[in-house]
């Protein structure tokens, strides 16, 4: 447990973007599998992955205007890039065989 109710406020910012960032893959993954049979729904889902992005970055405005503190793990600018890069495709399931 941290020490005291900032140190615990700053853990929970860390929370918040590590549980974005899980959404972002997801969704990239989802934006891929789907993107290549249909191309229009695919920029639509790929509009909703730099949503998240963009509300991972207010989280991080918001974390140095009034928690400042180590930023280690937050939002940098070249994640979602990352995140599309290596997002895999949705696996099928076992009925889709």
């Amino acid at each position: 447990m941290p020490p005291n109710r900032v140190a615990n406020i700053r853990r929970r910012f860390r929370q918040i973007d590590a549980n974005l960032r899980g959404a972002e893959v997801f969704a990239a993954s989802i934006c891929l599998t789907v993107g290549a049979q249909h191309p229009e729904l695919g920029k639509a889902l790929l509009a909703k992955v730099c949503e998240l992005d963009v509300l991972r970055r207010c989280w991080l405005d918001l974390y140095r205007k009034h928690w400042g503190g180590t930023e280690r793990g937050l939002w940098k600018p070249g994640d979602l890039a990352d995140i599309l890069a290596t997002a895999p495709e949705v696996p099928a399931g076992i009925r889709d065989r």
